[in-house]
């Protein structure tokens, strides 16, 4: 069994339990200024994220009705794109963190941000209750460092955008983030746009089966998946996790009961047949 399938070695507190004691949150965004490595040392008691894999992943929460869907359907990790960067914003933070309450452990509310800094970005992810943090903006390892040294036990996820840098430099960030990175995700990027995630497109999927290979950490795979190709992406690339955004949402951008239903079954199906 791979070390990353292990069960929880014990019950997490109840996420009220961890969220107690939160400082009352603004609306507005975090500034350079306004947080300091003291002031966000000790302002949430937090259990330890226990993730265990294969992991299916949504993006993009609209509402509760949206998570309680989610939810029903198996998915294990809801996604909150936030704060500066963010080209769609989804959710706004009051509300995020009404629903992220709601989040019971083994399934968890990550927090998707651009940021760079270390306490900006836990201040964001306190801000809303996240418990993990998927880290989409380049963030150096020195900053990688402090986020864990502040926060040891939160999860942190590095993306790691196919395209937008040669396959050496995504294995370059590799190599000097894994001591302080939890896992990381593979994922697209736009030439037209200049996106990076959430672009609805795939990419090269032979460059993520060999960042896989070179990762001792879990590698999560994202990019234009949808109902239709998340199995074949799965025995192809061999991910530890699967991520997902515009494809199981309808026309009007809200995420269909069908399609969450039809990719969690696929992609499900598909990591039974690795395991």
């Amino acid at each position: 069994m791979s070390r990353w399938n292990s069960e929880k070695d014990g019950k997490l507190k109840s996420r009220d339990a961890r969220l107690s004691g939160m400082p009352a949150a603004g609306d507005g965004q975090p500034n350079a200024g306004d947080v300091s490595e003291a002031a966000i040392r000790k302002p949430v008691r937090l259990g330890r994220v226990e993730s265990t894999y294969p992991r299916i992943q949504v993006c993009g929460v609209i509402d509760q009705a949206e998570a309680i869907l989610l939810a029903e359907n198996g998915v294990d990790d809801l996604a909150f794109p936030m704060g500066p960067g963010v080209r769609k914003v989804d959710i706004e933070d009051r509300l995020a963190r009404t629903v992220i309450r709601t989040i019971e452990a083994p399934r968890y509310a990550v927090l998707i941000t651009y940021l760079k800094r270390a306490e900006q970005i836990l201040h964001l992810a306190d801000k809303i209750g996240a418990l993990k943090i998927q880290l989409h903006g380049q963030i150096s390892v020195t900053e990688a460092e402090k986020l864990k040294r502040l926060r040891p036990r939160i999860h942190l996820t590095k993306s790691l955008v196919v395209g937008a840098f040669r396959f050496d430099e995504l294995c370059k960030t590799i190599v000097e983030l894994s001591p302080h990175i939890d896992a990381f995700l593979t994922d697209s990027f736009d030439p037209a746009t200049g996106a990076k995630g959430a672009t609805g497109i795939t990419h090269d999927w032979e460059i993520s089966r060999r960042l896989i290979e070179i990762s001792e950490k879990p590698v999560l795979l994202a990019g234009g998946l949808n109902p239709s190709n998340v199995a074949e992406a799965i025995l192809q690339v061999k991910p530890k996790g699967v991520t997902v955004h515009t494809g199981v949402e309808n026309a009007t951008g809200r995420k269909d009961a069908e399609l969450v239903k039809a990719f969690v079954t696929n992609a499900r199906k598909a990591f039974a047949q690795l395991a």
